[in-house]
């Protein structure tokens, strides 16, 4: 008998030996949670979309970026502070976004939201159902993602319309939408999102026109006009200058001048209230449009024609601006060309990118005229004056082919 009890209490010390080894030695598995399958994009803040990198420079931004545009739509990944709200339209083929943007000099001319309702008016719309209307948009897809509905947005693009002429019907109600939020003043959410959609390979040319109409207008008002929309004003501050000011925002004091109407710079009053824009402003020269594109912040900031010259025939790439002066001289293979020669092509302006590679203006009026024209990427007359006193040193160039 005493064997038998002896026999059962080491059977279970045994098993009450192996049950706490298992218990140190496996760790217990974790219940699945509750709403493991729970959709995170119906509602809160979790679901926060950015445009994607415009095709043309998503390279320029690395691996990240790459990614990045893979799952969320285009204005520029380098830092907008500006959240946005996405909502789905009722049928379900496409993705609308709201989104945050910036304001004009030059042939821009200013807005307000009510005059763009009938931007498009003679344009044939097509009637818009009301909830298209009411619903938001986004680049997430493109506007005729219904002709493409197994998009992405993975660099290759869908296949262009046969018709480079055709305004899709989704394109219609996307600029409808934007005129909507206009009127209801959101200019920086329509800023941005049409900022991202500029140049985008996805448009027709037609599109793509009607797109950049209504930037230039937007861009306006946003950027130049005396109107704060993607910053608050600044209040003078005793002592301060109007080069100070600029600086701490980033940009030439000559803007900020002409943008508030300043004839005198050195008589700025305390407590006076200022239009800043903080840069710096960035260009894209896009060399199959012919054309110098600023952005501030990843926000479109209008656009110039352009020419290039023969100095800028290998230019694709990044680049920065390294000097800004005004009488250049003209370095040739087999000399220097002074200021004020005939002969020197470069004009009065000089926004230097290294070595013979710069924005400049024309000499003489038929310059970018010329096949082959001396010198690098030719402005007019007025456009550089412009651009002279909307570029900082340090700001990107970048050269698309």
């Amino acid at each position: 008998m005493e064997t038998v009890k002896t026999i059962a209490v080491l059977a279970v010390l045994l098993v009450v030996g192996y049950l706490g080894y298992q218990a140190v030695t496996k760790p217990p598995t974790a219940p699945a949670p509750a709403d493991e399958t729970a959709d995170w994009t119906g509602g809160g803040n979790l679901d926060i979309a950015v445009p994607e990198v415009p095709m043309e420079v998503s390279g320029q931004f690395g691996k990240n970026a790459a990614d990045a545009a893979s799952t969320v739509p285009a204005a520029a990944l380098a830092g907008t502070s500006g959240t946005a709200e996405r909502t789905t339209s009722p049928g379900g083929d496409s993705e609308f976004l709201t989104a945050e943007p910036r304001s004009q000099v030059g042939s821009f001319t200013a807005i307000q939201p009510s005059s763009v309702a009938s931007w498009d008016a003679t344009r044939g719309s097509e009637a818009i159902s009301s909830a298209t209307q009411q619903a938001g948009f986004t680049p997430s897809q493109p506007p005729g993602s219904s002709a493409f509905p197994n998009s992405s947005l993975e660099p290759q693009s869908p296949p262009a319309p046969a018709d480079p002429t055709q305004v899709r019907r989704e394109f219609v109600e996307f600029l409808e939408t934007a005129r909507q939020k206009l009127d209801k003043g959101e200019l920086a959410n329509v800023h941005q999102v049409l900022s991202a959609w500029f140049a985008d390979s996805r448009l027709t040319p037609q599109e793509d026109m009607q797109l950049t109409e209504l930037l230039d207008q937007v861009a306006g008002t946003v950027v130049y006009s005396r109107q704060p929309v993607l910053d608050p004003p600044h209040t003078v501050e005793p002592g301060e200058t109007l080069e100070r000011i600029a600086e701490r925002y980033g940009v030439p004091w000559r803007l900020l001048a002409k943008i508030n109407g300043i004839a005198q710079p050195e008589q700025l009053t305390p407590g006076q209230s200022l239009k800043v824009i903080r840069g710096p402003f960035e260009a894209r020269i896009y060399l199959s449009r012919g054309e110098l594109v600023l952005f501030v912040r990843d926000y479109y900031a209008g656009r110039f024609p352009l020419t290039v010259g023969s100095d800028a025939s290998t230019a694709p790439g990044i680049y920065r601006v390294c000097e800004k002066f005004e009488s250049p001289s003209y370095y040739t293979p087999t000399g220097v060309i002074s200021p004020g020669d005939p002969s020197n092509p470069l004009g009065r302006l000089w926004i230097g990118l290294g070595g013979r590679l710069g924005i400049h203006g024309p000499s003489q009026p038929d310059l970018a005229r010329q096949p082959n024209p001396p010198g690098a990427f030719i402005l007019s007359k007025k456009d550089i004056e412009d651009v002279y006193d909307i570029l900082s040193v340090g700001s990107q160039i970048t050269i698309i082919p």
